[in-house]
């Protein structure tokens, strides 16, 4: 799990303050929409289905009870029922109501259509003004609100925590792997030093032919520790080796007043 939110916290760092602002209100603007048009219509024409139902429930109860009265009216000889007639009358002209509540809440395809090109007109010039206002105007209040929504975003949904605990644990294992690299390169370091009895040794620019060429730039001592750095040469029948000193200066010197130490 620690993977996926480490996945989408980096995709949510990788694009641009002002892209993510923008794709949020316009999944947010989605949102709405659906709600609008999608859900709440049909939330209320079932909520206005069920009342329907219990009303209608309700007028059935008042129809016995109201027939009970009627009877009873008739067998005591009363002619007069015009209370009886305007109930009933109320009653259906109410359930009459609840069908054209259906009919406004429920929109017509057309109705539809028309209110959708209305919304995504809108809904679009919403999203250039919000992104422009975040890209250009870092001061603007909407843009530190957005500052602070973001910063929800990532370290209350994404888990941010745990990107950031991804990058440091991959620096510390960059740099474990950097000092094994140069451990490994200092093993293999081989180094050298003048053969004993050997009062100095010249370290030279370069290889030459003759000892006579005076382009010596450093004399080495005899307990001087030099490392050898892979290269050789061979010039008028001597054998030259490139190697830097322990002060880090770097020269040819004969391989026959060196060994390996």
């Amino acid at each position: 799990m620690e993977s996926i939110y480490i996945t989408l916290s980096s995709l949510w760092m990788y694009f641009p303050s002002w892209i993510r602002a923008v794709f949020l209100v316009i999944v947010l603007l989605y949102l709405i929409y659906f709600t609008l048009i999608k859900l709440l219509p049909k939330v209320l024409v079932l909520f206005i289905l069920i009342v329907e139902k219990v009303y209608a429930g309700f007028v059935y109860v008042i129809d016995t009870i109201t027939g009970l009265i009627l009877f009873m009216s008739i067998k005591r000889g009363k002619k007069n029922f015009m209370f009886v007639l305007k109930l009933e009358q109320l009653t259906q002209t109410i359930l009459l109501k609840f069908n054209s509540l259906k009919k406004i809440v429920d929109f017509k395809a057309e109705n539809k259509r028309k209110f959708k090109r209305r919304y995504v007109n809108v809904s679009i010039l919403i999203v250039l003004v919000i992104g422009i206002i975040i890209a250009k105007l870092p001061d603007n209040k909407i843009s530190t609100t957005w500052l602070e929504i973001n910063d929800w975003v990532f370290f209350e949904i994404l888990q941010g925590d745990l990107y950031y605990d991804d990058i440091a644990n991959r620096l510390v294992e960059g740099i474990e792997e950097q000092e094994d690299e140069i451990e490994a390169v200092h093993a293999e370091i081989i180094k050298m030093r003048l053969v004993p009895g050997t009062e100095g040794g010249n370290l030279r620019k370069e290889p030459v032919s003759s000892t006579t060429v005076n382009n010596i730039i450093e004399v080495i001592g005899e307990s001087e520790e030099l490392i050898f750095l892979g290269e050789e040469e061979t010039l008028g029948g001597i054998t030259w080796v490139k190697v830097e000193t322990s002060n880090g200066l770097v020269g040819w010197i004969s391989s026959a007043i060196v060994e390996l130490k």
